[in-house]
């Protein structure tokens, strides 16, 4: 069976390139606004709270909790119809922000909202996808 190819970010995209160059470092980054202190992500040219320019890249540690999940059984997209079932959820991370991600598991019938995760990287030729994994399957 041929593995087909992940969907990938087309680049370059201006205000998301800083966060997708420092994907192929495995490093997740977001942004703090200076001026009023919130954790934005997506990286963007102005804070979608104050509206300020004056923001910076920071380095998140990768750990979360499951804010909302959905188990995918059928998906028409090639590359993810072969993964199936996968988990998508949107994980707020630690430092205050949150991302819709895929939640990589053995098992997708035991993991749950308000479950702990743990940052782990899909690497490619010109980026890497973050992703995600209960933590408590990182310690067994």
């Amino acid at each position: 069976m041929t593995m087909t190819t992940r969907p990938l970010p087309r680049q370059p995209e201006p205000d998301s390139e800083p966060f997708w160059a420092a994907t192929t470092r495995h490093e997740l980054r977001y942004q703090q606004c200076r001026r009023c202190g919130r954790a934005v992500f997506f990286t963007r040219a102005v804070c979608p709270g104050c509206g300020s320019g004056d923001l910076e890249l920071k380095l998140s540690q990768g750990a979360g909790t499951i804010y909302s999940l959905t188990v995918v059984r059928r998906d028409g997209q090639p590359f993810f119809r072969e993964r199936t079932p996968y988990i998508y959820a949107l994980v707020d991370l630690d430092e205050g922000f949150r991302i819709a991600s895929e939640i990589v598991t053995r098992d997708v019938d035991r993991v749950a909202i308000s479950d702990r995760v743990q940052l782990t990287w899909e690497d490619h030729d010109e980026v890497s996808i973050p992703l995600f994994e209960p933590a408590a399957e990182r310690e067994s």
